[in-house]
């Protein structure tokens, strides 16, 4: 059944080229005879293409569309169309195991077998008893035996004689070598005196580098403020003025009328609209000031100032650049 349209696929005869292929397959006669008996359907039989071996075909086909003895055949089959046949292994040479019947504990090597000869043990002889020279006293029963008559007998070591005594010679002390050196008030002194040239340099340091922080915030702001100008000066129609906050470069590109001329065709004349000024941002030696233009044709343009310092003197800042552009065309 098929399982979108609920009908049976439809049946299809087993033709030439497919009785062919199962040929190939290696199934044999009544196999296919049964699979011809089958009636198999067309779009079942179109899968012949893909199958390579009996083994598949019984997997893919025999085992939904045929009886199981047929896929049991068609299973069996070896390569050129024979069942397989189990070919039991040899079993590995090696040296023969004790029967089972022979406990294992009695079993006993071949290597093993041979007893170790014994060997005859010497008898023990007595020790010979050295007979008593003169002067040393025969053991008896009961006690020692007096020495012979005639042995001296000694009552202590003569004084020695012929040796002489040596006075103690005393050698000469070396006397105690005073230490050189510097004393101690002196290392107590420059220690201190390192303490506070230390302390110097970390105040140094730290007041430079605040110092350096609070330039730079006051360039920020200085910088935003000085753009904030500009722009005033263009919406008031001080042209001079916003001249003179450009710098060389800019200058030179930009006369006072060719601000005027793009000013006013840009935002219209008398309009007293400077627009917006953004957040101001470092790059480098640079602030760069955001500035929102808003047009006449209802639109806006969007300019970066490019504020520095260009030189060491007090009045030092200058709007060095502009992108896109310092006046938009409209």
């Amino acid at each position: 059944m098929d399982s979108n349209t609920g009908t049976a696929p439809e049946a299809g005869g087993l033709s030439q080229a497919q009785e062919s292929k199962l040929r190939s397959l290696g199934l044999t006669s009544d196999i296919i005879d049964d699979i011809r008996k089958a009636n198999l359907p067309s779009n079942v039989l179109d899968k012949l293409d893909t199958i390579s071996s009996p083994q598949q075909f019984a997997t893919d086909i025999a085992m939904l569309w045929l009886p199981s003895d047929v896929t049991d055949k068609i299973r069996n089959l070896g390569a050129g169309g024979t069942p397989t046949t189990y070919v039991a292994p040899t079993p590995p040479q090696g040296n023969p195991m004790p029967a089972p019947t022979t406990p294992i504990s009695d079993y006993t090597p071949p290597q093993q077998a041979q007893a170790q000869p014994e060997v005859p043990q010497q008898p023990q002889q007595p020790y010979a008893q050295v007979p008593s020279q003169g002067g040393y006293p025969q053991q008896q029963q009961g006690g020692y035996a007096p020495p012979p008559q005639g042995y001296p007998q000694q009552q202590g070591y003569p004084p020695q004689q012929g040796y002489p005594q040596q006075p103690y010679q005393q050698y000469p002390v070396a006397p105690p070598v005073k230490k050189s050196g510097v004393p101690a008030w002196v290392w107590i002194v420059g220690g201190i005196v390192l303490f506070f040239v230390l302390c110097f340099v970390a105040l140094y340091a730290l007041v430079f580098s605040v110092g350096k922080g609070i330039t730079s915030v006051v360039n920020v702001v200085g910088a935003a403020a000085y753009a904030e100008t500009f722009s005033t000066d263009m919406a008031s129609g001080n042209y001079q003025g916003a001249h003179d906050t450009l710098g060389s470069n800019l200058a030179n590109r930009y006369s006072v009328n060719t601000l005027q001329s793009k000013w006013e065709a840009l935002v219209g004349a008398n309009t007293f609209d400077s627009g917006t000024m953004g957040s101001p941002r470092t790059s480098g030696d640079n602030v760069i000031i955001p500035w929102t233009i808003n047009g006449a044709n209802g639109k806006t343009y969007n300019v970066d100032l490019y504020v520095s310092n260009v030189s060491s003197s007090a009045d030092s800042l200058k709007i060095v650049d502009a992108k896109p552009d310092l006046i938009p065309s409209p």
